[in-house]
């Protein structure tokens, strides 16, 4: 049994798909925190996340369940947009358009608890 010489090609590629995921990660969490934040507190009378967490133990949960709603968002983008734009040649598989909505529609409904929440109570 002959083996395989390691392609360092292949493997930079993976390193470089890797640190350009988990910038878009970050930026896109960054981005969506932040604008969450503001939003929960132009809608209530705390001035920091903080405070509403110390005031609201339910709040932290809610936040938790949003934030799972935002990575089956990223995923759903990172399965079925990345691949598709730059230059390298990725070989995941698309989500089916099915799975996708389903994926979406869970994701909404995570991402907006704790908006419902805080108008119901």
């Amino acid at each position: 049994m002959k083996i395989k010489p390691l392609n360092l090609k292949k493997v930079s590629y993976f390193y470089l798909e890797l640190v350009q995921n988990l910038l878009i990660l970050f930026i896109f969490f960054g981005i969506v925190g932040f604008l969450n934040d503001k939003f929960l507190l132009l809608f209530t009378s705390y001035n920091t996340i903080h405070e509403l967490f110390q005031a609201n133990r339910a709040f932290q949960i809610l936040f938790d369940i949003q934030f799972i709603g935002e990575l089956i968002f990223f995923i759903a983008l990172y399965r079925n947009v990345f691949p598709l734009q730059g230059g390298l040649k990725m070989t995941l598989k698309k989500i089916s358009d099915q799975f996708l909505k389903i994926l979406l529609i869970a994701a909404v409904i995570f991402f907006i608890l704790p908006f419902l929440y805080l108008f119901m109570f």
